[in-house]
C-alpha cells in the first residue's frame, strides 16, 4: 500500500487524506497539533511539528517535536530548537503563554496523550486536543 507524506503550510490547516500517512510535516509554529493531523497518521507514522510560543519580538520560538503513532499511543520528543513564523489558525493564546513559561524544558516530553484526564504533574502542556506528557509509553 502506498502511503502519503503530507506537508502542511502556514496558511493552510486543512488536511485531506485519502489513506493513512507515513508522515505529516508542519512548517510553521503551532501551539498544539490538530486532531486531524494525528488521526491521519498510520501506525508507525510520524508528525513533525514546531511547537512554539510567540513572544514580544513577533516570531515563534520553541521546540521541533517528533510524534510517532504506535499501537500504545504516541511517543513524543523534542528533536531540536526552532525559530519560525507562526501557523495561522493553529495558535491558542492561553497555550502560547504556557509554552512561553516552559521554554528550555522541552526535552522533558516523552509522549502525547489523547486520553481524557485532569491536568497533573506529568502534563508538560495540557491542551484541549491532547497532552504533551513526561510519561513514557508502556511497552
Amino acid at each position: 500500500m502506498r502511503r502519503a507524506i503530507l506537508v502542511l503550510v502556514a496558511l493552510s490547516v486543512f488536511l485531506i487524506a485519502t489513506s493513512a500517512a507515513n508522515a505529516v510535516f508542519v512548517n510553521a509554529g503551532a501551539t498544539h497539533p490538530l486532531p486531524a493531523w494525528l488521526d491521519a497518521l498510520a501506525y508507525g507514522g510520524r508528525l513533525l511539528i514546531p511547537l512554539t510560543a510567540t513572544g514580544p519580538e513577533g516570531f515563534s520560538t520553541g521546540g521541533m517535536f517528533l510524534l510517532r503513532r504506535t499501537l500504545g499511543g504516541f511517543t513524543a520528543s523534542c528533536v531540536s530548537g526552532v525559530a519560525i513564523y507562526p501557523c495561522v489558525g493553529v495558535r491558542n493564546s492561553d497555550l502560547n503563554l504556557e509554552l512561553w513559561r516552559r521554554r528550555g524544558t522541552e526535552r522533558q516530553v516523552h509522549s502525547f496523550r489523547r486520553d481524557p484526564h485532569a491536568p497533573d504533574t506529568t502534563c508538560w502542556l495540557h491542551t484541549p486536543y491532547g497532552c504533551f506528557s513526561t510519561l513514557f509509553l508502556a511497552t
